[in-house]
């Protein structure tokens, strides 16, 4: 969860491996999902304008930036899963990094600019010419900041037989699912079984055909 938010790391949100051990990453559980490969493509003309609409956010100022004045674009880092943790945008000489899930906010897509990049797991290929960017296309795995359950692996799973309880405890490492009605003052609405992580505010209730999450407190 560090990775990709300034936020204190979590013991059972850590990265796991989405593919059965020892599977290639084209066996991976999600690979059905119409995101599990994807690609953008800008020419300068194309990105100058979303750049310098959105680079102001990780800068603190506007940032002037038009085709002619576009001289890089540099992944500076990437985490084990392979998002990346810092991608150099370079204007007329100056360098401005954006860290983390924030380039999903910078490098928006042309089609969809009010929307967001699908995944910080991208590999960037940048075409130059004359010491300026002439177009720049984006490689990309998933959809989503990648903290947690993915949504199309576990049902990947589900569709291979995995139970539920196989699947929480492959997206949540080292949890243990109780009953709730072992933990004290539990309260979820609906009926059926309660089960909960020994995690504050995440609880699962789960009649036998559903799962949903809903608070906890306990003491």
């Amino acid at each position: 969860m560090e990775e990709v938010w300034d936020k204190p790391p979590a013991p059972y949100l850590r990265g796991v491996v989405d593919r059965p051990p020892g599977a290639p990453e084209d066996e991976a559980y999600c690979r059905d999902s119409p995101s599990f490969r994807w690609e953008e493509t800008w020419s300068a003309e194309e990105l100058a304008p979303i750049l310098a609409r959105n680079l102001a956010d990780s800068a603190g100022h506007p940032v002037a930036v038009t085709a002619g004045t576009l001289d890089d674009i540099v992944v500076g880092g990437t985490g084990a899963s392979g998002r990346v943790k810092d991608v150099i945008f370079v204007v007329k000489g100056h360098r401005y990094h954006v860290f983390g899930d924030a380039v999903r906010r910078v490098l928006r897509p042309k089609k969809t600019p009010d929307g967001i990049l699908k995944s910080a797991r991208i590999r960037i290929a940048v075409k130059r010419s004359g010491g300026h960017v002439t177009s720049v296309t984006v490689h990309g795995s998933g959809n989503g900041h990648g903290v947690g359950m993915c949504q199309a692996g576990a049902l990947g799973m589900a569709r291979r037989g995995s139970t539920w309880r196989a699947i929480l405890q492959h997206y949540y490492p080292g949890i243990d699912i109780v009953a709730a009605r072992t933990l004290e003052e539990t309260r979820c609405g609906g009926g059926g079984v309660l089960l909960g992580y020994r995690a504050p505010g995440f609880t699962i209730h789960s009649p036998e055909a559903e799962i949903q999450s809903c608070n906890m407190t306990s003491r």
